[in-house]
């Protein structure tokens, strides 16, 4: 559940700002970049760097959610 949390904020902050990657990690509480692009992959099935290049080529909101 906190993960899942984390990872909504973390999506949130990806979509509205343009705070480092690094940055947004910190603010949802995972100190550790590299855990944190992991994370995210492996619920999201894409980096957070594709995450928000998506959503700005998109110009939409939330992306499909991964099973």
């Amino acid at each position: 559940y906190l993960i899942y949390t984390r990872l909504t904020k973390a999506k949130q902050l990806l979509r509205t700002t343009a705070n480092p990657i690094s940055q947004i990690a910190l603010d949802v509480g995972i100190h550790n970049i590299g855990h944190f692009i992991t994370l995210f992959k492996r619920y999201e099935g894409i980096t957070p760097g594709a995450y928000r290049a998506r959503q700005s080529a998109d110009g939409r909101g939330e992306a499909e959610p991964k099973a």
